[in-house]
């Protein structure tokens, strides 16, 4: 079994284990193995700590019966929870700050935008796409790739209303509708917006996010992908939760998650206190469908501030006036992006004996604890599109040629599609060590046919930034 602790490795050099395996009592203390405060029983209690150690096995004990309920059905159980909720929960409140920082953003955007109407004849070959602000680092390099074509081709994209909103355009044959970013040659973004109802906006061509379609709900149930839309694998991308980075936290659990998101203030997380700073997405969200699998927490049920983005959640986090107060998540693409004001906390899922990064360490950037398996909170892209009259064709040629790179299927001569990919923060699967199927699938060991784990590792990826 590729997870097995290697004890022997560990006796001649445990700092190194410690950072890969990281599961023996040894191991588990060495400054690279980093612990959730609420993974700690096998800690000796002092007097002054024994009180606040026995709220937290109430707390875990809580927590467990809320997942049992989710997992059996259990009426009792769950109606039990439902009243303990109602005794506990106090309704988060929008921030006079956050609100602010949310709208500022917004206007921003806005009024930076020109009509796409006005723009689009001086774009080649255009192609339109909504989907989740979780990949736009990648989305960006492959723009970045298109424009360089011969003949090119202008990727549009908008991201603002959550990944779900890009399969769901696309089943219902929406046009292009809201703000969409577009990249130049040189990777300069610009923004054109295409009106509501706009009878001269084209249609939307692709979606793209991280989860599969059945976490996107319509009345309730798992959306069904009509015949006509193909849905292909991309790369891997991860979901970090984040602080700021004068924060003295380094990591949390799936207890703590739990707790902070599904509770807010009333879960008594210290230091996660303020609602206002509790910063969340929406059930169209990618990061927060993720987040509601790991933990059990009702994907409509999150506390605190929607951001809407992946990258408003790291500005409201990083701006946070109290830092160790503030938390949120975003995919770990965007968060490697702004490494400078925040920072990821180690992740320790169910049956992990402490956290872990998705990298190595907080300062490298080889998502060596995703491929290896550790790091739980990671899944492959999803990419959909409209099938064209041959089998594994799309109806637009130029957004086959869109998927085709963003898969590595098909690649321009020159391009190094490896570094392209590890520069967006993210992991082909032929550099993958373990695999899983579907959304937050169990792991399994895997070897690809055409294996790129050496080529990914010496590629320079965001390091040449």
């Amino acid at each position: 079994m590729l997870l097995l602790h290697q004890q022997k490795s560990a006796r001649n050099n445990p700092v190194n284990t410690c950072i890969y395996w990281c599961e023996s009592r040894v191991c588990r203390w060495q400054v690279s193995c980093i612990l959730d405060r609420y993974s700690r029983a096998e800690q000796s209690l002092t007097p002054e700590t024994a009180e606040k150690e026995k709220d937290e096995r109430i707390r875990r004990q809580v927590w467990k019966a809320g997942i049992m309920s989710i997992k059996t059905k259990n009426i009792k159980m769950r109606k039990k929870l439902r009243m303990t909720s109602k005794r506990r929960v106090v309704m988060a409140q929008v921030g006079g700050v956050g609100v602010a920082t949310a709208l500022s953003l917004s206007v921003v955007s806005v009024a930076a935008a020109a009509e796409c109407n006005a723009v689009e004849p001086a774009l080649v070959n255009p192609i339109y796409g909504l989907g989740g602000s979780a990949t736009r680092p990648y989305i960006k390099e492959l723009a970045t790739v298109l424009a360089n074509q011969t003949p090119a081709v202008t990727v549009l994209y908008n991201d603002s209303g959550g990944a779900c909103t890009g399969p769901y355009s696309l089943i219902q044959g929406d046009k292009a509708s809201g703000s969409f970013r577009y990249w130049d040659k040189t990777g300069k973004e610009s923004t054109c917006t295409w009106t509501a109802g706009s009878a001269a906006a084209p249609a939307v061509g692709f979606a793209n996010m991280g989860n599969s379609i059945g976490l996107c709900k319509t009345n309730g149930q798992a959306t069904l992908l009509p015949q006509t839309i193909a849905d292909v694998e991309g790369p891997v991308v991860g979901v970090s939760v984040i602080v700021p980075k004068g924060s003295s936290e380094n990591s949390i659990s799936t207890e703590g998650v739990y707790f902070v998101f599904g509770f807010g203030k009333a879960g008594q997380v210290s230091p996660w206190l303020d609602d206002n700073l509790i910063i969340r997405r929406n059930e169209n969200s990618f990061v927060q469908l993720f987040l509601a699998k790991a933990t059990g927490v009702p994907e409509t049920k999150f506390k605190g501030l929607d951001a809407k983005t992946n990258q408003a959640s790291i500005q409201l986090v990083q701006t946070a006036a109290t830092p160790n107060a503030a938390i949120g998540f975003a995919s770990s693409d965007v968060a490697d992006d702004n490494r400078a004001s925040i920072k990821t906390l180690a992740y320790q899922h169910n049956g992990q004996s402490c956290g872990y990064l998705p990298d190595s360490s907080n300062t490298a950037f080889d998502r060596k604890n995703i491929r290896d398996g550790h790091y739980y909170l990671w899944s492959a892209q999803h990419y959909f599109a409209f099938k064209g009259a041959t089998a594994g064709s799309y109806a637009d040629p130029n957004v086959e040629k869109f998927i085709a790179l963003a898969t590595g299927k098909t690649v321009p001569q020159g391009v190094d599609w490896i570094n392209l990919v590890k520069k967006a923060g993210e992991v082909p699967r032929c550099a993958m060590q373990v695999w899983r199927d579907g959304d937050l699938g169990e792991l399994y060991s895997y070897q690809d046919p055409s294996p790129c784990g050496a080529a990914y590792d010496a590629a320079p990826g965001k390091i040449a930034q």
